[in-house]
């Protein structure tokens, strides 16, 4: 692989950028640098297959403060033996 992202793959390390530019300000001109992790190896939003390529939604269910709290409730009532 010779993109990026293959590279990162395939040694696990990250991918960093540089985003260089310039901006005025109070009428003088600034330079910057800005370094950037591009690339994680670690993504947590997405389960990966075993070609290391492909990629899918995790498979979670999200709930409001009010349903946990609920739930809490339910287990604590279970737990302490109402």
């Amino acid at each position: 692989m010779c993109s990026r992202s293959g590279q990162v793959i395939e040694t696990g390390d990250a991918a960093s950028s540089t985003n260089m530019g310039f901006r005025g300000r109070n009428n003088t001109m600034y330079t910057y640098q800005q370094q950037h992790t591009a690339f994680p190896y670690l993504y947590c939003k997405r389960v990966m297959h075993q070609d290391s390529l492909t990629t899918l939604p995790l498979d979670v269910t999200l709930s409001t403060k009010e349903k946990h709290a609920k739930e809490q409730e339910d287990q604590a009532y279970i737990r302490d033996g109402a």
